[in-house]
């Protein structure tokens, strides 16, 4: 595998031109992300497509490969710094930190 992969269990919708689908992230890395489709029909291989992340976080890329109801989607531009992806809870303990002391203030 080209680069490590990050379990993660997060919603999120992909949008196909006018079609939105409900999705789940299993799993990413720095060039793209294990899908589960949690509605609507399974877009084919080779449909451009966007992720828009709970975060805010959006991302272009296509489908790659299907199988079942999982699929792969490739990013549009390889991410340095995939850590924007995770939840803050799976960032480590300093993270969480800083952020609590930014939300207080401190």
């Amino acid at each position: 595998r080209a680069s490590e992969r990050t379990p993660t269990e997060q919603h999120a919708r992909l949008q196909c031109g006018i079609i939105a689908y409900k999705i789940a992230i299993e799993d990413f890395s720095s060039g793209g992300c294990r899908v589960v489709l949690r509605q609507g029909l399974m877009p084919t291989i080779g449909t451009a497509a966007e992720i828009f992340f709970t975060s805010g976080i959006k991302h272009s890329g296509v489908v790659v490969w299907q199988s079942g109801i999982r699929f792969g989607f490739h990013f549009e531009t390889q991410q340095d710094d995939v850590s924007e992806l995770l939840f803050p809870e799976q960032r480590g303990s300093d993270f969480f930190r800083d952020l609590m002391r930014l939300q207080n203030g401190s």
